[in-house]
This record gives structure tokens, sequence and C-alpha cells, in this order.
């Protein structure tokens, strides 16, 4: 049994060896050099705004779920990309827990700073050798016997699945005396029946593995799978280590500042996500909850002279299986007393953010998800089984959340592509047509649903490759030209770097504009990062944008693309409730800051 079984400490070893390993080989990608630019915004000058990125850690997420499932979902290797994923998501896991900076460490620098008992500075530069001594120090001297435990325990629920899948996980190494004696320690804590049943399924995958086909063993995956990720998307680990203020300063070091022509972005959209229960299949995937992402991003925007403006997220089914143990989830545990719906609501109200995000693709639509109560092929995420009408109780949750946004002027951002979707199942979910569905109801008590706010980010990826007829990108042609509130952003479009993909993003606006001639003001500037963070050439990515997005016969101008179509999708004009909220919000708040310049940029 025990050889069975790869240990945390081999496994560590084995990572920092790869490491180095790769860093020589020259497989380690370079770090972003990032050359000075300028800040010097004039009132007069038009505000331009980053309309949808992300400046979170990997502790706001949670990493086996997320990355086993793209691993395994987009990567054309069938099983063998299930066990790289798994191999992935875990090693991953290990690393953020052991080297990213916790809540805890960060409120303390982020309350010094507003304080005023330090001024931020930015952290350095890292290259190759500073990110494997980084990593390796993390992993050699983040050890924590409840961690242990917790990372065996996942450890278990990995093998077993991966085995009845036919994976082997059998280990060339051999365990030390001290390493026994923690998996004797592992044994006695997690119980006989836990590892009896690990050994029972192993058994029968082996034997069924023998029948049929070889599958690369465990230490095989974690090389391809570091090869992989180290080769592929060096920035973005960084970004997952780094601190929420160090990713901000990051953002704006990129894109909010003028370099070599290119325009600096005032204000920075920064949505947050809720993904836990849908790909975790648990309340609890990410390390920060809900409540404390909330608090850091709120220090980071007060931090930043208010040029990083948050969104919070909401998931409905985690408000629903909240409301059925009637009580808050544990997730909440720094707000025990609220549910994840009023968490929402205090981060608009209370907090400082603007908006709420939505993640359909995770698996539900905007609404008439009772459809699904009546369909036996249903499928919903482990936390939701058992839970009688779960279809119709996320209408009731998301029906109490378009109810308050309306009430309130508060604007929705929803995740509108192909993409991160939690099951293949729930791919169209969030579909355009969809919203259209929701708008064209009469539902009662939502009968003024069409004065929504609603941002389609991604606006379906306009400069892929997907015909025009028919896809998504038309549905949201329709939804644009039938609602007076409904915009779209084009955040992630590396493809503007190609003259390809320039005639296409071209190509589709044209039609788009031919089915909507309102769409000149309605589309917006996005970046997606740190989405974008492994995007080779993201420092010419607001140039190339925006000189795509001009070359097309001027369907659309530049000042409205880079900001003024967000003014309005924000409501950040004076007299409307999102720019009053926020003036009070700054004019009020104990640390004193100053009034963000934007907002008096948005008043011209």
């Amino acid at each position: 049994m025990y050889s069975e079984t790869i240990s945390r400490r081999h496994m560590l070893k084995l990572t920092a060896a790869l490491l180095g390993t790769t860093a020589l080989a020259g497989c380690f990608g370079r770090g972003l050099k990032i050359p000075p630019g300028t800040y010097d915004p004039q009132p007069d000058t038009p505000l331009r705004i980053d309309t949808h990125a992300h400046i979170f850690n990997a502790e706001d997420l949670p990493i086996r779920g997320v990355v086993g499932f793209l691993t395994q979902t987009h990567l054309p290797l069938g099983e063998l990309g299930g066990v790289i994923g798994r191999s992935l998501a875990f090693l991953l896991e290990v690393i953020v827990q052991a080297v990213a900076p916790g809540f805890k460490k960060e409120c303390e620098e982020l309350d010094a700073i507003l304080d005023g008992q330090k001024a931020y500075q930015a952290p350095p530069q890292l290259k190759d050798k500073d990110m494997i001594r980084i990593i390796q120090d993390g992993l050699e001297n983040g050890g924590d016997p409840k961690k242990d435990l917790a990372k065996f325990r996942e450890h278990v629920a990995i093998t077993i699945e991966a085995r009845r899948r036919g994976a082997s996980f059998t280990s060339p190494l051999t365990l030390s005396a001290e390493e026994e004696a923690d998996f004797g320690r592992w044994q006695t804590e997690l119980g006989e029946e836990v590892l009896e049943e690990a050994y029972r399924q192993s058994e029968k995958a082996d034997d069924r593995r023998r029948e049929n086909r070889f599958v690369p063993t465990t230490l095989a995956a974690y090389a391809l799978a570091i090869f992989i990720f180290y080769l592929l998307a060096p920035e973005v680990l960084r970004a997952a280590i780094s601190s929420h203020i160090g990713n901000a300063h990051r953002l704006m070091r990129i894109f909010g500042e003028a370099r070599d022509g290119s325009p600096a972005i005032d204000l920075f959209v920064t949505a947050e996500v809720d993904m836990d229960i849908w790909v975790h299949q648990s309340h609890r995937g990410s390390k920060n909850t809900q409540d404390e992402t909330q608090i850091l991003m709120e220090k980071v925007a007060l931090a930043t002279g208010g040029r990083m403006l948050p969104f919070a997220s909401f998931d409905p089914l985690r408000e629903v299986v909240s409301r059925e143990s009637n009580t808050a989830l544990t997730d909440q545990d720094t707000a025990p007393e609220i549910t994840p719906l009023e968490l929402a609501k205090r981060a608009v109200m209370e907090r400082g953010f603007v908006g709420i995000k939505l993640y359909p693709a995770m698996g539900f639509k905007p609404y008439f998800n009772n459809e699904f109560d009546a369909d036996p092929n249903a499928r919903w995420p482990k936390a939701g089984w058992g839970i009688e009408n779960l279809g119709a109780k996320l209408d009731a949750a998301l029906f109490d959340l378009y109810r308050f946004c309306l009430d309130n002027d508060v604007p929705v951002m929803c995740h509108a592509n192909t993409s991160m979707y939690s099951h293949r199942d729930y791919k169209t979910r969030g579909q355009p047509k969809n919203w259209q569905a929701l708008f064209d109801a009469q539902i009662k008590g939502l009968e003024d649903i069409r004065n929504l706010r609603l941002n389609l980010g991604h606006l379906a990826r306009i400069d892929s490759t997907t015909p025009y007829e028919g896809s998504w990108v038309e549905q949201a042609a329709s939804t644009i030209a039938s609602d007076n509130r409904v915009f779209a952003d084009f955040a992630n479009y590396d493809g503007v770097h190609t003259a390809t993909g320039r005639e296409r993003l071209q190509a589709n606006l044209r039609k788009l504009h031919a089915n909507s001639p309102a769409i000149g003001s309605r589309v917006m500037f996005g970046t997606d990062w740190w989405m974008l963070a492994s995007d080779k050439k993201v420092l010419s990515y607001v140039d190339d944008i925006r000189n795509t997005v001009s070359g097309t016969d001027g369907i659309v101008s530049e000042t409205r693309f880079l900001g003024g179509n967000a003014v309005d999708f924000l409501g950040l004009r004076p007299g409307e409730k999102p720019f009053e909220r926020l003036k009070t919000y700054y004019a009020t708040n104990p640390h004193k800051p100053l009034e963000p310049k934007w907002l008096a940029r948005a008043k011209a």
C-alpha cells in the first residue's frame, strides 16, 4: 500500500528539482520586461477605462477544480489530459498555498499603507532564478501538519478518481523511516476505512489498466505538467503568487501608463469570480472566503487612489445552498451573519464596489432554470444534489439579485463566451439569447428588467473563427439592438496582434453594426488581465485593439470605445446612482482618501 502513494515530501523535492531543471534548460518563461511610462492625465482628457480585468491571486480561486478541469477539457489528450490536469492542479495548489501571501499578511500591508505608516513600494520584476528561489523556499518551509493532512486527503481523492479512470499511480520512490511515520500518522487520523477504500479502488483500476492500455505514471504526468505550465504561462504564475496590491500595480504599469504613443488607461474595473461549488464540488475550494476577497479589494481600491473599481461576485447556487441550510455558508465565516446575496449587496452599498459579476457558464441560465427541474437528464453539481426543484430556487435567487440591481441601478457583468464552463452540458447556458428570453418575458416583479445595466463580457470572442451566422455574436447583436442598457466588452482579444485576427474582428463588427446600428455606443475596451498575462505582446495590446476597432469605417470612435461607453454602462455621470454612491463612499471613508481623479473627469 505504501508504495502506491507518492508522499508530499517526495513530491515537493521532485517539484523543486524539476523547476531547477526546466530553468537551466531555458524552458522557464522569461519575465515580462515593462519599460518605463508616464501617467499624467489632464482634466480635459477623455476618460479611458478597462471594463474587464482581474487582480485576484490564486488564493481567491478553487485551483484544483479550475486547473484540473481546464487541462482535461482543453488539452486534446483524452484520458491523459485528465491525468495531467489532476497532477498539475494538485501541484499548483501546493505551491500556491505555500508561497502566495495570505489574507492576514496582505491586510497588514494594506492597512499600513492606508494608515500612512508606509508608502507602497512596488515589488521588483522577478527574474527566473528569483521565481525558482521563492517557490523552492515556499515548498520547503511551508509545511504544516494540518495542511499536510488536508493535502493527503485530497491526494487520496485524486488517486481514487484517477485509478477509476485507469491511471497508474505507482511510484518508483521508496519511503524513508520518517515518511513511514508520517504515513502511519495519516493512517490513524484518516481512518483505515478511507485508506482501504483507496487501496481497493486502486487494485481494481490496476486490473482494468492491465486489461486495456497503458497510461503514464504520476511521475511522468507531473514532469509533463510542469513543463507545459512553465513553457506556456510563467506570467500567470507570477500573478497567482503575488499579492492583490502587487497585481494591481503590475496592471497599472502594463496598461495604466502611456508609452510609445499608447494611451494610459485611467480606471480598471476588476471583477471577482465565485466558482467554488461548481468546479470544486464544495463550498470552500478557494483559500480566501468571499468576504475576505471583498475586504482585500476594498483596501486595494483605496490604496491605488481609486483606480481599481471592483465588481463583487455572486453565485446563485451558493445562495440556494445557504437558504436551504437556513444559515450562511462556512465560506462566509468572516461574515457569518449574512447570506451570499447580502454580502454582494454590502459590497456595493458599503464597500465601494460598483457592480455584480455573474458566471452563467458555471452551470446556470440568466433565468428559467426551472425548466431543468422537469428534465431527468439535467446535470447539477454535487452540492446541488438532493435539493428539490433546484432550478426554480436558482431563479428565485437570481430574481432577488435583479430586483436589488434594478432598485439601486447596479451594473451587472456576465461571462458571455463559450469558455470556462464547469461541465460540457453547461457550455451554452450563458448565451445571449438566454438573456434575451429574460428581457422578453413579463415576469411579475421584474417588469422593468430591460432597465438592467448589463455587460456581455467577451462578446463571445467576436474575433474567433466561428461563422457569424447563428453565432453568439449574432445573438448579442439582437440583444443589444432591442435593449437600451446592454453593452459588450472586447476583453482578452489577443487575436488583434495578427492581421488575420484583426480582419476577423473587423468583419464581424461590421456585421454587428448592420444588425444593430447602436453597437458603436455599446462596445467597450477590456483586457481580462491577468488572464491575458501569458500574451507575449501584451504591451502592444491597447494600441493593437484600438487601431483594429478604429479601422471599421467609424462604426465606433476611439473615445467611445476606450471609455465613453463604459461611463454609460457603469453609470458614472453626476446624478446617476452608481456615481453618487462612489462619490459619497470616498467622501465619508474613514481612511480619508483623496477623491479619485477620474471622478472629476467623469463629470465632463
